[in-house]
């Protein structure tokens, strides 16, 4: 182990790290860059798996919220740039009779919060939803959160107690009295399920350096989900909550990002691909009640490493039983702008358009956008109105053919009869009904 490191080989937001935990009397601290061998995949997969205990069980962490790199440091002086802000003689509470110094007041009864530098990244979500405390350093302010949700301040007027999510562009709380608990109630566990689906759409706005660490960088919260749920981890989804778990979807943006080159888990898990996300499956969201109509059967997903079980994974394999239906797909819509069409096959020999809203999870160069491909759609759930039970709700996934029974995810599709026929050409009511998968066998597919 190096010791007697010089100084001025530490960047500064290092050395600013140190003078503060100096500072506050403590005598431990930890830094991931010197802590973990960065070159060292083994070494980093079992210090990235304990990140529970290392972050859970600090004393506080220090969050350089507005360093943008390690050599800016946060302790320098800020610079009031707020139109509503004066500054106000204080005295500090050293000495006999306490130095005079002064603090700055900044109005903020708009409760607006600035996006800091530290919260664009991804590995800094989990540290702060895992940290017991923080001491948050941001361009206006000196900020200390606790996680303890009994702590109360008193006011003039009474008790004010103290929001456990202080910062209202952000989701960075967690609930630990659900989260230690042994026995989880089954509300708490559908409210821990909503949670967790929060977390992942909140971390997939951030940033990562390199991409496959996607997994990586949640899996100290996925360690905590799982030990209170008692569920079983499959690549950023919950066993239990599947098959409706699958209907998670990117949402629509101007471009989309083409899938990595490199492997970052199964096409049917949202850590497969970049870009923000909608992680809600509809019945934790909505409250429908939906019939399920798709079973799962086998789940595979072999490790990269043992020591790490919510890490990276070599593949992941999901064997299923439901109902497929052949359609065709078009990446680029002629009928909306920014929507993929899908269209299918009747029973007359015609095409039938079945709507523009499928979601695709990326950009496919090896689609021709002026060309109708052929695509699979998987029944997942599906909800009958009874005075329309002609016209359902149907949640399916969209797939494209590997060979033999194997598919792989090429996105989302929620049709909803009423919403979706008014886009449709002629706003035809023959669009699509329940009848079309009723001709459809189950039958038992893998995806990967």
């Amino acid at each position: 182990m190096a010791s007697n490191i010089p100084w001025n080989l530490f960047p500064k937001t290092m050395q600013d790290a140190i003078i503060t935990t100096h500072q506050l009397g403590l005598h431990f601290l930890w830094i991931d860059a010197l802590s973990i061998i960065q070159d060292d995949e083994e070494d980093k997969a079992q210090q990235i798996s304990q990140m529970p205990l290392i972050y859970g069980q600090a004393t506080v962490v220090i969050a350089a919220s507005r360093a943008t790199e390690a050599t800016e440091g946060f302790l320098h002086e800020r610079i009031a740039t707020h139109e509503k802000a004066f500054q106000l003689p204080y005295r500090c509470a050293t000495g006999a009779t306490g130095d005079l110094g002064s603090v700055v007041m900044i109005d903020r009864s708009d409760r607006d919060q600035k996006m800091q530098p530290l919260d664009k990244r991804a590995w800094a979500f989990q540290e702060r939803l895992l940290a017991p405390r923080v001491l948050d350093y941001s361009d206006s302010q000196t900020r200390w959160t606790c996680r303890h949700e009994n702590w109360k301040l008193p006011l003039a007027d009474g008790w004010w107690t103290h929001e456990i999510r202080l910062h209202l562009t952000l989701n960075d709380r967690l609930h630990p009295s659900n989260l230690t608990t042994e026995l989880v109630r089954k509300e708490i566990s559908a409210s821990l399920r909503y949670d967790w689906a929060s977390c992942v759409a909140e971390y997939k706005t951030r940033d990562l350096t390199i991409q496959s660490d996607k997994i990586l960088a949640i899996s100290g919260i996925a360690k905590l989900y799982a030990n209170a749920l008692g569920d079983r981890y499959l690549a950023g989804l919950w066993e239990s909550s599947l098959p409706d778990a699958l209907l998670w979807y990117v949402q629509a943006v101007e471009k989309r990002l083409p899938r990595p080159r490199k492997y970052q888990g199964p096409s049917w898990s949202w850590v497969s691909v970049n870009g923000k996300i909608n992680a809600w499956s509809h019945s934790i969201l909505d409250g429908v009640d939906a019939v399920t109509e798709l079973q799962i059967v086998n789940a595979h997903i072999p490790l990269s490493s043992s020591d790490a079980p919510f890490g990276a994974l070599v593949h992941g394999a999901l064997t299923v039983n439901g109902r497929l239906k052949s359609a065709e797909w078009k990446a680029n819509s002629p009928y909306e702008e920014r929507n993929s069409c899908l269209r299918t096959l009747h029973s007359d020999g015609s095409h039938r358009v079945l709507a523009l809203r499928m979601f695709p999870d990326a950009y496919e160069p090896d689609f021709d956008d002026n060309q109708w491909v052929p695509v699979f759609i998987l029944l997942v759930m599906s909800d009958q109105y009874p005075d329309d039970p002609e016209h359902p709700d149907c949640w399916c996934i969209v797939l494209r053919p590997r060979g033999g029974d194997t598919y792989s995810r090429l996105g989302y599709f929620h049709y909803w009869f009423g919403a979706t026929s008014t886009r449709l050409p002629n706003k035809s009511k023959e669009s699509w009904t329940s009848s079309l998968f009723d001709a459809c066998e189950p039958q038992t597919i893998t995806i990967v």
